[in-house]
């Protein structure tokens, strides 16, 4: 059988479309239009980009359960805070963290926090990281992988937001 319906050399195939057409077994195409068709493609692109960021959301998480497990103990969802993304950025496993200090790690948060920052949670972060069982290999690399992805997530937020925004001027 060819995949040419309508210039298909074999006179089978075309007994084939005109029985399928007799009994009504085919589908009309729906080809949205106007604002539906735009809606459609800028749906598309948000389900792409949120897939996307899943994906490197699950890839930080991955970094952090092998260098650091114990950073989800001290930041329940280390991805949303601007804090913990700051920390994430510059400072993410035990090794740099002890080597800041607890006034270093404070001095990092003020650089994303405006508002004044819990000791409590550094003096937390910073027990964590001396009771780490993380692996103490591939620090740096893992360390700029981490700043990369980081980067990359907040890129995709920001393309979010604009296709969001143009979403919502369809309802206008």
């Amino acid at each position: 059988m060819s995949y040419g319906l309508f210039f298909s050399p074999d006179p089978k195939d075309a007994l084939v479309v005109a029985r399928l057409i007799k009994d009504g077994r085919y589908f009309e195409p729906y080809l949205p239009e106007d604002v539906y068709g735009e809606l459609r493609v800028t749906s598309n692109a948000r389900i792409a980009l949120v897939r996307r960021m899943n994906g490197i959301k699950n890839r930080v998480i991955g970094i952090l359960d092998e260098y650091f497990p114990e950073y989800t103990t001290v930041f329940k969802c280390p991805l949303k805070g601007k804090a913990s993304v700051q920390l994430l950025k510059s400072c993410p496993f035990p090794a740099h963290i002890l080597a800041l200090g607890g006034e270093g790690v404070l001095e990092e948060v003020k650089k994303a926090v405006k508002k004044t920052v819990g000791r409590k949670k550094v003096l937390a972060l910073l027990e964590a990281a001396r009771d780490s069982v993380g692996v103490g290999y591939g620090l740096e690399s893992a360390r700029m992988q981490m700043r990369l992805l980081i980067k990359e997530l907040e890129f995709l937020g920001e393309q979010l937001a604009e296709v969001e925004t143009r979403m919502k001027s369809f309802w206008k």
